[in-house]
């Protein structure tokens, strides 16, 4: 009865300001008239701030309760629904009339009246009416209301990520504490539960309340609403646990433990009301389960967090690392669930952008993960790297799951670096080679000569890995996300069905089958890493990718002979064609390796005789396989074509190296060779010249002496 003599007195306020009459008045209400002719401004002004104020803490009342009154919170779920709607009215009218009693003199205060006087009477109407129906509902009956049934699309929406959003402010609130209470980052996380406690006291009564003018509706059920209640009665004890303890110099233990029991208590009501909801919801295009699972990711960050701070200061250690590597493989188990999609759950991730914004998140969190092993194991000193990662890693998460809520996002023009080129054509050639690997084995284990189909699993595992890495990316090892939509969307519609196609064709008896699946997925395979060979010689344009590619290729294709060899060796295959076919491309392509050729150069000599010594081991495990081709046991070629793959992967990183010739450098050989040349040279013709030269000193001399006498005889 109180209640309802509360909404009629705010009926009565309604009158007033409609002139004395009731809802769908034509005149001008005779209060605004007052203030917007200026007729006693004081006195209206006054009166008219009183009762905007009564109305509100009456309103507040009807619905949180007034306990000293006698009037217990509204717990009737048609109820709230209808007091909903009185809110969204008065919301839209409160800025109007704040405006007008928040004015600073009386003349302001008539201009103000006088220009909101016309949107005051539309929203007056609504509203009087909205309280009309609440008194309806005030007495012993409740009404019968099936709100769940008319939720729309998005209010559902609204409904789960409002839920999520409490648990996350609730969770965040708990770690800081925590970090508050062992003394670690005290300052930030104090503002920081200041924060969220006002966050979520909000949050909280849009839950209960709802909020049309943000759209979340107020409770499907009545249980749920019996649930939220019960979290709003356990998080007042919270809040003033928080509010007594977050400043004190020091949080006791018991604090710290009666805080965390609440807290938890407050997450298992909020999980029982999710699981509520998710249940009632037969609108499959609403994102209920993906809301709830990747909002969860974020919560299992805070998890981390937490539990690795108290094992840095031995705080029930067991527990805490059981916590803390339960919530890590419930991240990395929900994170590829999200993308790839779950049957009645989950629909699989088809924007490449979408892509890309988990990529992200999930890089930061692996970091994260590193430092919080880090400081769990006793290391302090990277306490302060998982404190500046924390809040990074949450907003990164909890941007994902929006984003992930509505199936996509937004991204600019992708720009890879060479190295990711790199990364992601090995991984779509390691994909191809992995297709008839598979194949190989699968033939062999069929037919008795392998025993080992642990190895057939380990193989199927693998190609489960690297399609994961080359469709969503990796953050060890590094592999980039997929760099356009184009590509991924050749993933989805032919790299994707044909892995599923294949592994679920080795589980039947058809050779058939599983050849035509494995072809289909390497053909498709090879057509990324011809696109990525290109985007990678676009970005690295003297990178020797073309050799790496065919030094790639050379591995799928020994897999290749392998799969022919078997076919032909248990007779299904009616001729050694197809065998002859492969053996001969993988030789062609060898020797052109070597000798240049089909757009390769040879090997660079003597600069690359590393290159060339591997490449003779090559050859040396070819020639092995060769031999084996057509031999009994097949056991042997299978151990041949293994050394010759061992080998093939160890000269790809040397193919990879960019051939540099040496640079001319002085030629001291020639030089001194020269010199001790013309040095004999000079000895020599010394030796020869000098005795001729002196023969003919002595003969000059001789007549010269001879002719001087005569002269002097002469002249005698």
């Amino acid at each position: 009865m109180l209640r309802k003599s509360l909404v009629r007195q705010q009926m009565g306020w309604c009158r007033t300001l409609l002139g004395g009459r009731g809802p769908s008045s034509s005149a001008w209400p005779k209060g605004f008239s007052f203030l917007s002719q200026g007729v006693s401004m004081t006195f209206n002004m006054k009166a008219y701030s009183n009762t905007k104020v009564l109305f509100e803490t009456s309103h507040d009342g009807i619905i949180q309760g007034v306990p000293f009154a006698g009037l217990p919170v509204l717990n009737k779920m048609c109820t709230l629904h209808q007091m909903r709607e009185v809110s969204f009215y008065y919301e839209q009218l409160r800025p109007l009339l704040t405006g007008i009693t928040n004015a600073e003199t009386p003349s302001t205060s008539q201009k103000a009246a006088d220009a909101v006087a016309e949107e005051v009477v539309e929203l007056l109407d609504p509203l009087f009416l909205a309280m009309v129906e609440a008194v309806k509902l005030f007495g012993q009956d409740d009404g019968s209301c099936n709100p769940s049934a008319s939720m729309t699309h998005s209010e559902w929406h609204a409904f789960f990520m409002t839920l999520a959003q409490q648990e996350i402010l609730t969770k965040t609130t708990m770690q800081y504490f925590t970090q508050v209470g062992l003394k670690v980052d005290v300052k930030s996380s104090q503002v920081e539960i200041t924060v969220r406690l006002s966050q979520a006291s909000g949050n909280l009564r849009n839950l209960i309340e709802g909020n049309k003018v943000k759209g979340i509706p107020a409770p499907p059920s009545q249980e749920i609403v019996d649930e939220l209640l019960s979290v709003d009665a356990t998080w007042k004890t919270f809040e003033s646990e928080l509010e007594a303890a977050v400043h004190l110099e020091s949080v006791s233990s018991v604090t710290m433990a009666r805080v965390d029991l609440l807290g938890e208590r407050i997450l298992e009501v909020l999980g029982r009301v999710m699981h509520m909801g998710l249940a009632m919801v037969t609108n499959t295009t609403v994102p209920a389960y993906v809301i709830d699972q990747s909002f969860g990711q974020a919560l299992l960050a805070c998890e981390i967090t937490q539990s690795a701070v108290l094992l840095n200061f031995d705080h029930d250690v067991t527990s805490n690392w059981d916590s803390l590597n339960a919530s890590r493989a419930a991240y990395t188990s929900t994170m590829w669930k999200l993308l790839e999609g779950e049957p009645g759950k989950y629909h699989r991730v088809t924007d490449v952008c979408l892509v890309h914004q988990v990529k992200h998140a999930n890089d930061l969190f692996r970091r994260f993960e590193q430092a919080a092993l880090s400081v769990g194991h006793g290391h302090s000193v990277d306490m302060e790297n998982l404190v500046l990662l924390s809040p990074l890693v949450l907003r990164a998460l909890e941007e994902s799951a929006e984003s992930l809520s509505t199936g996509n996002s937004s991204c600019g023009n992708t720009s890879l670096l060479a190295d990711e080129w790199i990364q992601l054509h090995q991984k779509a050639a390691a994909i191809a080679t992995l297709s008839q690997e598979i194949t190989a084995e699968y033939i062999l284990v069929k037919q008795g000569e392998s025993h080992n189909t642990q190895r057939l699993e380990v193989l199927v595992e693998d190609l489960d890995t690297s399609l994961r890495h080359i469709m969503f990316g990796s953050f060890d090892p590094p592999i980039a996300a997929p760099p356009s939509q184009e590509k991924f969307d050749h993933m989805l519609t032919h790299l994707a069905p044909e892995v599923a196609d294949l592994k679920q064709a080795i589980f039947g008896i058809d050779v058939t089958t599983v050849l035509n699946a494995g072809d289909k997925m390497m053909l498709d395979a090879q057509t990324l890493q011809d696109q990525y060979l290109e985007g990678l010689m676009s970005a690295d344009p003297h990178w020797p990718g073309k050799r790496v590619d065919v030094a790639r290729r050379q591995v799928t294709l020994a897999q290749k002979i392998m799969t022919e060899a078997a076919l032909y060796a248990y007779d299904l295959r009616s001729s050694d064609a197809e065998l002859n076919a492969v053996v001969t491309k993988f030789e062609q392509a060898h020797l052109q390796l070597r000798d240049g050729g089909g757009g390769l150069s040879e090997i660079m000599l003597p600069e690359r005789q590393d290159l060339l010594t591997q490449w003779e081991q090559v050859d040396s495990a070819w020639q092995q396989v060769r031999g084996y081709l057509r031999t009994d046991p097949i056991s042997r070629l299978e151990s041949a074509i293994l050394q010759l793959v061992a080998e093939l992967t160890k000269i790809i990183p040397l193919y990879a190296m960019m051939d540099v010739k040496d640079p001319d450098t002085f030629p001291w050989p020639t030089l001194v060779y020269s010199i001790i040349g013309a040095l004999i040279l000079s000895c020599c013709c010394v030796m020869v010249i000098l005795p001729w030269a002196l023969s003919r000193r002595r003969a000059t001399k001789t007549p010269h002496n001879g002719a001087t006498v005569r002269s002097a005889a002469d002249e005698v």
